[in-house]
Parts: C-alpha cells; sequence; structure tokens
C-alpha cells in the first residue's frame, strides 16, 4: 500500500531540474552532460537514503503541525534501489538490538511506520509475538526498511552519486548539490516516490573497481555521465560508513583478484565465484577480524563445507556488553551528558561505549563458534582453526590462481602460511567524513545538535548523521537511534523553515 499522505508537497513537473545541455558554461567534466536546475528550490535535500535518512523522511512527513505545508525534499541514493546492507544478509543473523528500536517507536509509538505495524500488515504479528525474542533476523529487518521506503511519501532520485555540496548565498537557496545521474546499475537518477521490494543482494555486481572500465556498481564511465544539479534551502548529509581494508588487501600486486573480499560483499561475492564453478568439495577460506561480522561469516562458511581460517588478533573474540545499561550512552540523555563532558573524559567514554555496543560479539555466537571448535576436537574431523593473537603479514596469488597468505603469531613471530580459495576481510567500516563532498580547505566539524560547521562556525541549514565528525561516537552510526537522530534533525529543519519564512 502507498498512501497519499496529504502533507507531501507535489513533486514539481521536471523533479527540480531541467535539461539545459545547450546552455554553455555546465560542462564540467569531459564527455560529460550538464543537467542545470531550474528555479525550483527545494526545502531540504538529503544526500544519501539508508535508515538514517529514511528516518528522516518518515520524521517529516508525520512532522507537520495543524494547517503547516509539508516539507520539499528530495533524497539523493547512489543505489539503483533501496537497500541496506544486502552484501551482509547472511541467514540466522539476528539484529543486536530490540525490535522497538525501529525507525520511530521510540519517537513515535503511535506511528503506521513501526515495526510491528509492518509485522501485522504482513500476517505475521502473532508468529512473531510467539518467537519469544525481541531481535529480529537481519534479512527481516532489511525488509522493514525496504517496506517503509516504498511507503513514506518521499522523492527519491535512485542511481545518483553526489560529486559535491555547494554553500550559496541563500538568496533563495543556500546549497547547490551536483550529482552524476545514472551513475548506479540500472539507476536513471530520477526522482520517484519510494521503491516497493529491496533489491536482490545476488544482483550487486561483486567486481572490484577497476578505472580502466570505470566503476562496475555504476553503469557508466567518468566520460559521457550526466550531470545535474540541485538547488535547496537545507542539506542532510548522510552518507554511511565505507568498509575498511588491511593494506595487504588492497595490495596491486594481488591482481584485482576475486579472491579478495570485504565481509560487506560476501554474498554477492561467493555467489560470483559459485556460478564459474570456483566453489566446491575442499573450498578453504581465511577470515580476518575479531568482531561480530568475523565470527558470522566463520559460522558461515562452516555452515556450507567450507575448511575456515580464523585470525583474530586478540587472544580470543571479545564478548559485546549486551546488558541493560549498554545503551544509555547512545540515547539521547547520554548523549548530551557525554558531548558535553572534557574532552579527555568524553574519548575515554566513547572508547568504553565503542568496545561494547560495536566491538565484541554476541554472546551466544561465541558459544556456537566455541562448541563447533570444540566437537571437532575430539571428533578428529577438523574444518575450522581459530589462530588467535596473530595478524596477516603477506598475501599474494599462486600460479594456481589461489591466495596464499602468511599469518604471523604475535606472540612468538611464528609463521604460517596458508593457502586458500578466497580471504574474507571482516575488519569493519568508518564512517564517511562530511568533508567527502563540501569544500576542501575548511576544517569540517558536526556539532551535537547535528549541524555542520565550517572553522567553528555553523553552517545555516547544513545538517550531518552518522558522519565521521559526529562527537556522539558509535551511537550516531547506530540503527537503534535513528529514530530520536531523525526526530532532532527534523525538529530543526521545520524551526529554520518556520525561521526563513518569518
Amino acid at each position: 500500500m502507498t498512501p497519499d499522505d496529504p502533507a507531501a508537497p507535489a513533486a514539481p513537473p521536471t523533479g527540480g531540474y531541467v535539461d539545459d545541455t545547450a546552455t554553455a558554461g555546465h560542462d564540467t567534466t569531459a564527455g560529460s552532460t550538464d543537467t542545470a536546475p531550474a528555479a525550483h528550490v527545494h526545502d531540504v535535500v538529503g544526500v544519501g537514503f539508508g535508515p538514517a535518512n529514511l528516518g528522516l523522511a518518515v520524521a517529516l512527513a508525520e512532522g507537520a503541525g495543524p494547517g503547516e505545508r509539508g516539507v520539499d525534499t528530495l533524497f539523493l541514493e547512489s543505489r539503483p534501489t533501496f537497500a541496506w546492507h544486502p552484501g551482509l544478509l547472511l541467514p540466522d543473523t539476528p539484529v543486536r538490538s530490540s525490535f522497538l528500536r525501529d525507525l520511530v517507536t521510540p519517537r513515535t509509538p503511535r506511528s503506521r511506520f513501526t515495526f510491528i505495524n509492518y509485522l501485522h500488515e504482513h500476517g505475521r504479528l502473532v508468529e512473531f509475538i510467539n518467537r519469544r525474542t525481541v531481535a529480529p533476523d537481519r534479512g527481516e529487518v532489511a525488509d522493514y526498511l525496504a517496506w517503509v521506503a516504498g511507503l513514506v511519501p518521499a522523492r527519491v532520485a535512485y542511481g545518483s552519486v553526489v560529486r559535491g555540496v555547494e554553500v550559496l548565498d541563500g538568496t533563495p537557496a543556500r546549497f547547490r548539490v551536483t550529482v552524476d545521474a545514472g551513475a548506479g546499475p540500472g539507476g536513471r537518477g530520477e526522482p520517484r516516490r519510494g521503491e516497493p521490494r529491496p533489491t536482490d543482494p545476488r544482483a550487486v555486481d561483486p567486481r572490484p573497481a577497476d578505472p580502466r572500465r570505470g566503476d562496475p556498481r555504476r553503469g557508466r564511465s567518468e566520460q559521457g555521465r550526466r550531470v545535474h544539479r540541485y538547488l535547496a534551502r537545507s542539506v542532510v548529509l548522510a552518507c554511511g560508513a565505507e568498509p575498511v581494508l588491511p593494506a595487504w588487501a588492497e595490495d596491486p600486486a594481488l591482481g584485482g583478484t576475486m579472491r579478495v573480499v570485504h565481509a560487506s560483499d560476501l554474498v554477492p561475492r561467493m555467489a560470483w565465484l559459485t556460478r564459474r564453478g570456483m566453489v566446491g568439495p575442499g573450498f578453504r577460506a581465511l577470515v580476518v577480524g575479531g568482531g561480530q561480522s568475523a565470527v558470522e561469516t566463520v559460522r558461515h562458511l562452516h555452515d556450507r563445507g567450507v575448511h575456515v581460517t580464523a585470525v583474530t588478533a586478540g587472544y580470543g573474540y571479545a564478548r559485546a556488553d549486551t546488558g541493560p545499561f549498554a545503551h544509555r550512552v547512545a540515547d539521547a540523555a547520554g548523549a548530551d551528558a557525554v558531548a558535553a563532558a572534557p574532552a579527555d573524559v568524553r574519548a575515554d567514554l566513547l572508547a568504553r561505549a565503542r568496545a561494547g555496543l560495536t566491538g565484541g560479539v554476541d554472546p551466544a555466537l561465541l558459544t556456537d563458534l566455541h562448541d563447533r571448535e570444540y566437537r571437532q576436537r575430539w571428533s578428529g574431523r577438523r574444518r575450522l582453526e581459530v589462530l588467535r593473537a596473530s595478524e596477516v603479514t603477506r598475501v599474494g596469488s599462486t600460479p594456481a590462481g589461489l591466495v596464499e597468505a602468511d599469518v604471523t603469531d604475535r606472540m612468538t613471530g611464528a609463521v604460517t602460511t596458508v593457502t586458500v580459495d578466497v580471504v574474507v576481510c571482516a575488519t569493519g567500516f568508518r564512517p564517511r567524513p562530511v568533508g567527502d563532498v563540501l569544500p576542501a580547505g575548511v576544517e569540517w566539524t558536526v556539532g551535537r545538535d547535528h549541524r555542520v560547521a565550517a572553522d567553528g562556525v555553523p553552517v545555516p541549514g547544513l545538517f550531518a548523521q552518522g558522519a565521521a565528525e559526529d562527537p556522539s561516537g558509535p551511537g550516531s552510526t547506530l540503527l537503534s537511534t535513528v529514530a530520536t537522530r531523525a526526530g532532532e534533525v527534523a525538529g530543526a529543519l521545520r524551526d529554520d523553515l518556520r525561521a526563513a519564512a518569518g
């Protein structure tokens, strides 16, 4: 169902831009086709349409007061369709927070966009209750998010890669956003409302970017791209996080091998290898990392008959803090208190919170891993080996096209060489800095109120969610805090728009 929310403004006939290919002075890249902005100025342009800005779209759609017009929004998303970590949707992997920490419940429990209403609309509410669990599987959460994306009255230009955000003089617009349109696979860069279902993770192109042929995740090379520019009174940056890879994983000596992959691309990469007949009996994998995704990857591959060697820098895997006090630092009151603390105290508190909230492994998963290892010890049929206090120090390709890795024991210096079919780097993510899309030569910071400042001076109308500069620490990137953060940003945006309207 796609309700027509009267608070949502009608889309401009051109979606906020017009073709201007005959106008001189707009072509910024050789072979590009430039699209200049029309006179239309959006109230809000959101960069990114993952959970953070999806939550914002919901908060803005539901937050109009009596007699207030809806906020004219446009969201720009590089993917061709809505998707939430499609490469990480392993079976039987529950999220680590309550279903009540969805996009809206902590802020608006009666909203139609709650996870409970999603279950009700899909006829699964009673059966979910019968499961007697508060943590849904990651795949079900992804489906919930896609359901909301298809339901919320928001205009989204999928397949749009944002190249830059310029700060203007504010008459009438305060920002100009430059976009490569149609750059995502199958994307057209044209605004449309919502999205019916999530993309199939198997459809994600697993090939790494190659500058000689352009990025396969984008449908075109840099040559011949189509450029759009949008005007906005406010911009909200929610650019997400980027995978972190060890230096050896990006060594040119590997020759762009498809056999070294970040865990976020595990599902499509394994499907790609399988289709090419590279996965069979005796398939071996090296999994590098010490967090939740590393242990989930080990379990997933081991369940499928793969011989797994796991490498972790610690002597064992650290346990996540799943107690009732753990999340308080990420809630609104905790975030306020930590942000106001002295710098050294704040750094210490955030480091502790990061270790407990995002750095450890779910206790049940640790027990499962230990039991697997123990059972193999007495049975003698070993397909799982954990190399503790170790690190990968060299990786290369063999003449047969496999991967050879040297693993060094950090305590003794002893080196173990393993030959595997695939190396999975479960080495985490880092939030993208806002400076990636903002003008260079400026120190960009983000305040507790999510406002972005240039050299210490807040830029009116510029906000960020989940950025590297956010002082809220790990709480700024958690799905479980989206409802609160979205409400805070939506309230600030509405205040700004009211003030601008006089």
